[in-house]
């Protein structure tokens, strides 16, 4: 029998730029609903016992954190809810009215750490001119500012969710001294602006970040995976537990950080959220049961609850 010809096979069409430009508006904007929304809820339910009682504000790179978890997600109010939370707790501190708390968490861990773990490069860096503060994206965004891999990001995010608040000060300060990148630091020039531009160029280079590994930087052996900072970022934590830090500072370099102590309100260096360490948590129907409950309070106009 003669086969049925049923005309060419053709490739869907590509988007057209403008196409792809709407898209992306329409996601942005969508994104944008999504962290309003969350910041609202943030400071009108206070779900976390020790969390601060002044309100939360945006600050640049919450955006970041929120395509994360919009983008893992894929659902608005489930991503609404995981910001509602990690709000509270994990950033805490990044979200107040300034960022004093902050840097002073950063302040005083970054550099006492890295002067136990390696007293060398922690001199050059002092050397340089450095400050602590180059890793601040790094902190306020869990990295979501410079990897631009969902699924690693997503792995950072699963280790920074899991873990203690003050975890990404630990995955910075392993950044910094993971052997080909402390290595990569001390071969600049002992200048400000080539040193800094080195320490916040290294995230690119990790394995999982859409950035080539650039000729002269090392084999494909020294490429650093995320994974492995992750697990040294724990072996540091271990060794020098968040609530040992601010008695580190004040004996790192003759007291010269005793100013910014005892920095009763940074939360990095206080115990974790008990919902971060619940050893188990309500079943979805009790969830469910309480969300439903939310909505019938709720006005007629309100958003959906979180979940």
């Amino acid at each position: 029998a003669t086969p049925e010809f049923r005309g060419p096979v053709t490739k869907p069409a590509a988007p057209t730029p403008a196409a792809e430009r709407h898209d992306l508006r329409k996601k942005q904007k969508r994104l944008g609903l999504v962290v309003a929304h969350a910041l609202r809820r943030a400071n009108e339910d206070c779900h976390d016992e020790t969390a601060p009682a002044e309100p939360l504000h945006y600050y640049q790179g919450y955006h970041d954190v929120a395509a994360v978890f919009s983008t893992v997600l894929e659902d608005p109010s489930l991503t609404v809810a995981c910001l509602v939370r990690v709000s509270r707790s994990h950033f805490g501190d990044a979200m107040k009215e300034n960022f004093l708390d902050m840097m002073a968490g950063v302040r005083l861990s970054v550099f006492p750490l890295i002067s136990l773990i390696d007293p060398d490069l922690h001199d050059f860096l002092l050397d340089s001119g450095v400050e602590p503060f180059f890793c601040m994206s790094w902190v306020l965004t869990w990295f979501a500012h410079e990897v631009r891999d969902t699924a690693v990001a997503g792995r950072l995010f699963d280790a920074f969710l899991a873990g203690h608040p003050a975890l990404p000060l630990y995955a910075a300060v392993a950044m910094v001294t993971q052997n080909s990148h402390r290595r990569r630091v001390l071969e600049q020039e002992c200048d400000f602006a080539e040193v800094h531009t080195c320490l916040c160029a290294l995230p690119g280079d990790v394995r999982g970040c859409r950035a080539p590994v650039r000729e002269g930087e090392g084999t494909e052996e020294e490429v650093v995976e995320y994974q492995d900072l992750i697990a040294q970022a724990i072996d540091i934590m271990r060794q020098f537990p968040p609530t040992s830090l601010p008695a580190l500072a004040a004996e790192y370099e003759e007291g010269t950080l005793s100013p910014f102590l005892p920095a009763p309100s940074v939360r990095y260096f206080l115990p974790p959220s008990a919902w971060t360490v619940a050893a188990a948590v309500p079943a979805d129907w009790v969830l469910l049961q309480r969300r439903q409950r939310r909505r019938d309070r709720a006005p007629p106009d309100a958003p959906p609850p979180d979940r």
